[in-house]
């Protein structure tokens, strides 16, 4: 079972990859980034409701982590393709840079962070903060209007 938690973040990738890149050029990316990103918020807040409920089974849990992954495949190349929108050409290798650093730093430090959260609260919290920080990405997304 633990080993299909891994899947049902990953399998998504692999079946939705270059279908999701193909969608991001033929689509609005404001747009598919908003729809991606409120898909990614109703899992994870299903996630922390069910957590709390205790309501959360095997296939709930790999259901909405594989819901999770289809958000991610589908916004990764819709990401990768608005970010020379979103900094100035001489500032793009920096940018670049900095948000690989961001990724790698986040990947250390979040699973620490979250087990000190579920240690002294429970992994509700954690689902719940999750939820929260892609409503600040959307708020950043509807507020953002790209160049013509």
């Amino acid at each position: 079972m633990v080993a299909l938690v891994q899947t049902a973040v990953s399998l998504p990738v692999l079946l939705l990859g270059v279908p999701a890149g193909a969608l991001a050029d033929l689509i609005d990316r404001r747009r598919l980034l908003l729809a991606t990103q409120g898909l990614m918020l109703a899992a994870a807040a299903a996630l922390a409701v069910l957590t709390w409920t205790g309501g959360v089974t095997p296939a709930a849990l790999l259901g909405l982590t594989f819901a999770l992954g289809v958000g991610t495949a589908l916004n990764g190349p819709a990401w990768q393709a608005v970010q020379p929108e979103l900094v100035p050409a001489a500032e793009f290798p920096q940018a670049v840079t900095l948000g690989g650093a961001s990724m790698n730093l986040s990947r250390a430090i979040g699973p620490a962070l979250a087990g000190v959260i579920i240690a002294a609260t429970g992994p509700g919290l954690v689902f719940l903060l999750n939820a929260v920080s892609f409503l600040a990405l959307i708020g950043a997304l509807a507020a953002w209007r790209p160049k013509p």
